[in-house]
């Protein structure tokens, strides 16, 4: 594949052991606060917590991927 001309190099998804557990429990916390903003918004209009809302949302995608990309599958 390929990038602005450049080929993309592969790189290794994070493994649990790789990511600082403060990290995840960070993340995790912002996709707590996310879901409740999301409800809060769905009662009625808040600036502050659509500003909020719009600057979790790709730390929320990137941990929900994560999440998926290190899943165990039971077979």
């Amino acid at each position: 594949m390929w990038c602005l001309g450049k080929p993309l190099i592969p790189t290794k998804a994070a493994s649990p052991e790789s990511i600082p557990p403060a990290l995840l429990a960070r993340a995790r916390a912002i996709t707590s606060e996310h879901k409740e903003l999301t409800e809060k918004l769905a009662n009625g209009f808040d600036t502050c917590a659509a500003k909020k809302l719009g600057e979790y949302s790709p730390i929320v995608n990137a941990l929900g991927e994560w999440d998926k990309a290190n899943e165990v599958s039971i077979l």
